[in-house]
């Protein structure tokens, strides 16, 4: 062997397992599966802590804001759950062509999998159609809240208007709308990918798959209803009492207003108190 021959360059074993797993059909299920899964965690730990609008008003979500990204390596979470997100519909697109490429139709479930209710089968069916609604509406999602986060944090790092523009965003009838069919989205799209998903991990026994089917019911509408529970309280004007400061302001000016003819008076009075004397 020559001196300046290169030799072969060996990969890392945890990099050649990732390659081998992810380039394999059952490895993209598996990673598709676990990625959704983190996702579904995702949407309940989101929506529990922005239920503090509801317990604390707009201030209360500013705290916990404050609160969130004050927790060491918040930062490195945000971008590991992109990258997740990334994965998962990469991964997805990758199932889907795999499928149609194979069996000349679009994603489906092989028959040993697939569901025998109406709407397991439905949601199965029109999964690709709701991802990509989805997919939309998180974009608008990101552009309301996230691409404007500069606008609510100081310097030293606290939260401040995120409540109050999260209310005014959703008092918008149009908006209300949008965030109450994306909330429905999201919940049709769990309900399928949530039972999917453990199908693709190996667990469909018969004996447990009528508690996956439950769960996945169970899970996807309380996150339905749980995120379209603050557009909904938004147009119900359930947000207002949340401002105490104004209502405050608007009675003090009110009581200068009545105070000030009184006031007048007594000044009259003291005038012509002292006309009397002088004459």
């Amino acid at each position: 062997m020559l001196a300046n021959e290169a030799l072969p360059r060996r990969s890392h074993p945890a990099v050649n397992w990732f390659m081998k797993v992810f380039t394999s059909s059952i490895g993209k299920k598996v990673l598709t599966a676990l990625s959704g899964l983190a996702l579904v965690g995702f949407c309940i730990t989101h929506m529990l802590g922005n239920m503090t609008l509801f317990v604390g008003g707009t201030a209360g979500l500013d705290q916990y804001a404050t609160d969130l990204h004050h927790i060491p390596g918040f930062v490195l979470a945000e971008v590991g759950l992109i990258g997740i997100f990334v994965l998962h519909i990469v991964l997805v697109i990758a199932l889907i062509m795999a499928n149609r490429a194979a069996r000349g139709t679009g994603y489906a479930a092989s028959n040993s999998k697939r569901s025998s209710g109406k709407a397991q089968s439905l949601a199965s069916r029109t999964m690709r159609y709701s991802g990509m609604a989805l997919l939309a509406f998180l974009i608008v999602h990101i552009i309301h809240f996230r691409l404007k986060r500069g606008q609510f944090h100081s310097a030293d790092g606290s939260v401040s208007g995120l409540g109050a523009e999260v209310v005014s965003i959703l008092s918008n009838p149009l908006f209300a709308v949008i965030y109450i069919v994306g909330s429905m989205l999201v919940a049709w799209h769990i309900f399928h990918g949530f039972q999917s998903a453990f199908r693709s991990v190996g667990f469909n026994h018969k004996k447990y798959r009528p508690i996956v089917e439950a769960a996945s019911a169970g899970i996807a509408g309380l996150i339905g209803l749980g995120f379209s529970l603050f557009p909904i309280a938004a147009q119900l004007n359930y947000f207002v009492q949340d401002a105490p400061a104004a209502d405050e302001m608007q009675q003090d000016g009110s009581d200068a207003e009545q105070d000030a003819p009184a006031a007048a008076d007594e000044t009259q009075e003291d005038g012509g108190d002292e006309d009397g004397e002088g004459r």
